[in-house]
């Protein structure tokens, strides 16, 4: 079971009522997860759709040539993994954790019934799968219009916080972000820098200078 006051934490389930707050909070389950330990993998069977309520995933899986590509971080609030439950797929990629993690699960069981028995929780999910497929196409438009070089600079600015990036990611988890290669995405780097619109303090922080 999961308290009331968890469920409040998370965006999706703010405006809920009571009612279906309580619904929800019945079937649902807590689960801790340790740094650097898998919430699942690559081919594994999806048995729950998950909640990230504290602490930071990643996403990430091997290319056809066995290197590991990072493909996205999970925040506080994304929900994960409803497409495998919902269609019986296996999972897509592998799902670690940063940092320690708290989630809220639901497992099959318990899923089924709320998307019967609770609509207001299948459109909750419809409306986060429909923000997804919209940055989804967003990403799809910007590989198509924009140069390596702007899709990284987007990305930077997003990662930026009071104009610094701390601690700094690797270029490979930048290259997975804006659909680009190690080499373009670090060659693109070295020209921001060069324009004076990224700078590299030090390892510990990247300072963006926004036009």
């Amino acid at each position: 079971m999961v308290s009331i006051e968890i469920l409040r934490q998370i965006p999706c389930f703010h405006d809920l009522e009571l009612g279906a707050l309580n619904a929800i909070a019945q079937v649902g389950a807590m689960r801790t997860l340790s740094k650097d330990a898998y919430l699942f993998r690559t081919g594994d069977k999806a048995e729950a759709l998950y909640i990230l309520v504290s602490g930071q995933l990643l996403v990430s899986r091997d290319d056809a040539k066995g290197k590991r590509l990072h493909l996205a971080s999970i925040t506080p609030g994304i929900c994960l993994g409803e497409m495998g439950l919902s269609q019986g797929a296996p999972r897509s990629a592998d799902v670690s954790a940063k940092i320690d993690s708290v989630l809220v699960c639901f497992y099959r069981s318990a899923f089924e019934e709320l998307v019967r028995e609770q609509p207001v929780f299948a459109l909750t999910l419809l409306a986060d799968l429909s923000k997804k497929l919209h940055e989804a196409n967003h990403r799809l438009e910007n590989r198509v219009s924009l140069s390596v070089k702007e899709r990284l600079w987007e990305a930077l600015n997003k990662l930026a916080h009071a104009g610094c990036i701390s601690p700094p990611p690797k270029v490979t988890h930048l290259a997975a972000q804006i659909d680009a290669t190690r080499e373009m995405t670090s060659k693109a780097l070295n020209q921001l820098v060069r324009e004076k619109k990224v700078e590299k303090e030090s390892l510990a922080c990247w300072r963006i200078f926004r036009s």
